[in-house]
């Protein structure tokens, strides 16, 4: 075994906390800031996600759901997901997620969803939205495009996690090749290929301790011959290619980091992103691990049309592409040991294994020659270590190993390249339907088809000219080669001088010396404790319903109280008590929407993220994250064009804490001066850049559209009378407004309503300032973001790719209530799948399809959605066939679907009530209150079901035609 070694030197310093800035703006076209993911909201699944860690937590969510989640590493620094048990759609899950976390979602491409503490300016068609914002301990910007795994959150990760690769699959900037969820990569030891912002997949850079794990050899040749064994037109390398070098066992890494954009500039040579990954270090605590994992095809469920399922079964394609018998295992060794006081070091070996068969139809010119068998044997071995020496308290030196290629290894690689060369060779005289289904495609595509005889004569002589001590020697120049790169990029794709050649030198000279910063002494953080509320209020109650549980109180300041007990309703529904401690759910309403008739609407909302990104006025970043994690206390704030809602579930011995943190933010809502300063200088700097990518033209152009008015973009005007005591008057304004709570709660009513008099009776309001009733929050000084009516078409060529995009957007009003939720929820559903079955069977060149219907409570619409993506020459195709669909929706519901759909419903409410009762009836109360004035909507939930019954839902559908519409157009350059 051969070792190369790469020496690094490591200084230590004290790393500064990240927090949040959740920055939202919406103008006068704006929708409220936090979007639903357009992820499909009625499949079900059963979740068990433990409370704890949220990064722990969204990787267990992201392989129950199947849905990839993206976003910066740092807005999950510090803070802790309440968990939760039950069969629930997926935006339900992801909102019992991202409770009390003060994060929010938006849809990304395909099946992926990026969360976001919404920030700096992005506009699309369903209004303005910012950016993630990070401000530092120290009020500073820190750098985005970056997202990093711990090795916990490697080690917690649900799934198969047997490879560099699997392990970015909730990285929203990170897309994986289409092949990535065939039966057939299920069973191949190979890394899926992933593309980062669009790169192609060799362009990224793959980097393990600083030294290069790139592969140079053909690395964009990656087609797996497991899906094409033997057909004439596989003209990829033999055993295909990979981006990667080193298939590394993720068991060896201590973390990993991705830079999607902004690198810093020790990585270069690249137009993708870096995945830069370092082995464990020696922590002075000895241990070995010892794991196995196994996969079988039995464990899989693998879906195939049923055109397809006897080919599934046999494995049998003309492409080898069906793969339904499979036996992967991995056997790894892990461990840590002390050598001497300052010297230790880390190991990992490990041995993957894949065993796998295949069949595949041989023919020659017209002649079969009946079904020929394929059997793999796949291994993947890891051998790796790292040597750590303290040299002093702030100094570590690491030297990193990994092994180059023994004599059997090269020459099993060798012959196996040998053997499918020549098969290929034999395949390649039979050219028939792929061949000339490859030479179109090389021609609408213009690329270059290669002879696969040629190809496979030429891969041979290669073979034969290489020998192992040349493989070994250029291992060793790539890993022992000096990096020298000087990163440099311009905004809007302006030009760059890069310089000569010696003005390069005379920089790096100049760098070099610079003498180092001094090392940085460990930060301190103090323990705080909220200022001490002294002062009380009162609390009367005003009315109480005994069979429901539900009372109904107001405080001496203006505000009012709905507080539930839970367990009257659990009685009545059989809901057993949970043997674990229970949970409180806190939520507060008021009018300050962000949506105003007077003033700015960039301020409203500045001004309430500024202030959340504060914390405690007068405490550090690091001591209010420390206090936050000490009382394990999270105050989510959510801004609508009417309302500005605060919630938070906790633990009921920490309810206490959790409402002591909502006075403070209510009676001191100051500005850090250091957050304003840093803030506005990134949203100034933001709004300077005046480049407008061709979709987002389209996307300003449709929200345009649909809303009328021209201020869509944040600008530098909007900006400059923001002033720190603008947005200081505005935030006050704000809290001054009225409030409606809501607490579920199962601790004695004495208690809660005790807590109530000292936290929240006594915040100052100005009851002038709004109408406030039992009933509903109203500010004449808000609207609602409503779609205009009437038709309008957008169309525009502009796309400067060869694909084009349609999109439809349409609402009919339709008074909120639970049952006209429900229904729409699965018409939604019903209609996504009555168009792709039109798509399969009269239209082609489609490549994706998102359908979104739902009852907006705030503006009492339904509100439908369609986008397609598709070729350009489908794109008047699909406009003529959705609004044939939609014309249909009486012949959508049928006896059978509305059967299938209370069923499910039943058992959907069933297990949401035994595993989240507490949680359910928070959510209810405050629809049921807000929208009814009272306790309604818990007093009908067992009636839900009757919703979907096919008499109703054929009465429902009568009635829907969404005749006002925007439809946009978005072409290919002409």
């Amino acid at each position: 075994m051969r070792f190369t070694p790469s020496v690094h030197v490591l200084k230590r310093r004290s790393a500064l906390t990240l927090l949040s800035a959740s920055i939202a703006f919406a103008s006068g076209v704006a929708v409220p800031s936090f979007v639903y993911a357009e992820v499909s909201s009625v499949s079900v699944r059963y979740y068990d996600v433990p409370a704890g860690a949220l990064a722990q937590a969204l990787n267990t969510f992201a392989a129950m759901s199947g849905v990839y989640l993206g976003g910066s590493a740092e807005l999950l620094s510090g803070k802790r997901t309440l968990g939760f048990k039950g069969e629930y759609s997926t935006t339900q899950a992801l909102d019992l997620l991202l409770l009390g976390t003060g994060l929010s979602y938006v849809q990304g491409k395909g099946n992926s969803v990026v969360l976001i503490d919404p920030n700096a300016v992005s506009t699309d068609e369903n209004g303005i939205t910012m950016s993630p914002l990070l401000v530092e301990s120290g009020r500073s910007t820190t750098t985005l495009g970056k997202n990093v795994l711990s090795s916990s959150e490697i080690e917690s990760m649900a799934g198969d996690t047997s490879n560099l690769t699997d392990l970015l699959k909730g990285n929203g900037a990170v897309r994986f090749s289409r092949s990535s969820s065939t039966s057939a990569s299920s069973a191949s030891m190979r890394p899926d290929e992933v593309s980062i912002h669009g790169q192609s997949h060799y362009q990224n850079s793959y980097v393990i301790d600083g030294m290069s794990a790139n592969n140079d050899l053909n690395p964009g040749d990656s087609e797996d011959t497991y899906s094409n064994p033997i057909s004439p037109t596989n003209l990829s390398m033999l055993s295909g290619s990979s981006s990667q070098s080193y298939y590394v066992d993720p068991d060896a890494l201590e973390s990993v980091t991705v830079y999607d954009s902004n690198v810093p500039v020790e990585f270069g040579g690249f137009l993708g992103g870096v995945i830069s990954s370092t082995l464990k270090r020696y922590d002075g605590e000895d241990y070995l691990s010892v794991k196995y994992a196994i996969s079988k095809d039995e464990w899989d469920e693998m879906h195939a049309d049923e055109d397809l399922e006897e080919d599934l079964a046999d494995g049998d394609s003309i492409e080898g592409e069906y793969t339904p018998e499979y036996l992967k295992q991995r056997l790894t060794l892990t461990g840590a040991q002390g050598i001497t006081d300052k010297l230790g070091m880390t190991f990992t070996a490990s041995r993957a294994t894949s065993a796998f068969d295949q069949s595949y139809v041989k023919n020659i010119g017209n002649t079969v020659y009946g079904k020929q068998g394929v059997e793999y044997d796949d291994t993947v071995d890891n051998a790796m270590a790292r040597f750590d020496y303290k040299a002093s308290q702030n100094l570590d030196v690491g030297v990193s190993m990994l092994y180059g290629f023994w004599p059997e290894d090269f020459d099993q690689i060798r012959q196996k390249v040998t053997d499918i060369a020549k098969r290929n060779k034999d395949a390649a005289k039979n050219r028939g339907t792929i061949w000339s289904i490859k030479m179109v495609e090389a021609v609408t595509s213009d690329k270059v088809l290669p002879d696969p005889q040629q190809s496979n004569d030429r891969i041979l002589r290669l073979v034969d000219s290489i020998s192992l001590a040349d493989v070994n020697a250029r291992l060793r120049q790539w890993l022992s080669s000096p990096d020298r790169i000087l990163y440099t990029q311009a905004v809007g794709g302006k030009a760059v001088n890069i310089g000569s050649v010696e003005s390069i030198d005379d920089i790096f000279q100049e760098m070099e010396s610079r003498p180092l910063a001094a090392l940085q002494t460990e930060h301190v953080v103090a323990a705080k404790t909220l200022p001490e509320v002294t002062q009380k209020g009162t609390v009367t109650l005003t009315s109480r319903n005994v069979e429901l549980g539900v009372s109904r109180w107001s405080l001496s300041n203006g505000d009012f109280l709905t507080l539930l007990d839970p367990t009257v309703l659990a009685e009545r529904y059989q809901i057993e008590a949970s043997g674990e401690g229970t949970k409180s759910y806190f939520t507060a309403v008021s009018a300050a929407g962000y949506h105003v008739k007077q003033g700015s609407t960039w301020a409203e909302q500045i001004a309430v993220q500024m202030s959340e990104a504060t914390g405690v006025y007068g405490w550090s970043d690091d001591e209010f994250q420390q206090w936050r994690k000490d009382n394990k206390v999270s105050l989510s704030s959510k801004q609508k064009a009417q309302n500005l809602v605060y919630r938070a579930s906790i633990d009921d011995e920490k309810i206490e804490s959790l409402l002591g943190l909502y006075h403070v933010n209510q009676v001191t809502p100051h500005i850090d001066h250091d957050v304003y300063d840093t803030v506005m200088a990134s949203l100034k700097r933001n709004a300077s850049v005046d480049v407008v990518r061709p979709i987002e033209a389209f996307s300003r152009r449709i929200a345009k559209a649909r809303f009328e008015s021209n201020n869509v973009t944040l600008t530098v005007a909007d900006l400059a009378p923001l002033s720190l005591e603008k947005l200081e008057q505005t935030r006050q304004k704000q809290v001054a407004l009225p409030v409606q709570y809501f607490i579920v709660s199962r601790l004695p009513e004495s208690d809660i309503t005790a807590l109530v008099e000292q936290y929240l009776a006594t915040v100052p309001r100005d009851l002038s300032a709004s109408k406030l009733s039992q009933s509903a929050l109203v500010n004449d000084e808000t609207t609602p973001v409503l779609q205009l009516a009437g038709n309008r078409v957008v169309d525009l060529s502009l796309n400067t790719e060869p694909k084009a995009e349609y999109r439809f957007y349409a609402y009919q009003a339709v008074p909120w209530s639970p049952s006209a939720a429900l229904q729409l929820t699965y018409l939604g559903e019903r209609l996504e799948t009555m168009l792709k079955q039109r798509l399969r069977s009269e239209v082609q060149g489609v490549y994706s399809v998102r359908v979104g219907l739902e009852l907006n409570k705030e503006t009492n619409r339904a509100e439908l959605s369609i986008q397609y993506s598709s070729a350009p020459a489908r794109l008047d195709d699909l406009a003529t066939m959705t609004t044939d669909v939609l014309a249909q929706w009486p012949s959508m519901v049928t006896a059978e679907w509305a059967s299938e759909i209370q069923e499910a419903f039943a058992d959907v409410e069933q297990n949401r009530l035994a595993n989240d009762f507490d949680g359910t009836l928070s959510h209810r109360l405050e629809l049921s209150e807000r929208f009814y004035g009272n306790a309604q909507y818990l007093n009908d939930m067992d009636e839900l079901s009757l919703a979907l019954s096919e008499a109703k839902l054929n009465a429902f559908v009568e009635h829907l035609s969404f005749n006002d519409r925007v439809i946009g157009f978005f072409r290919p350059k002409e």
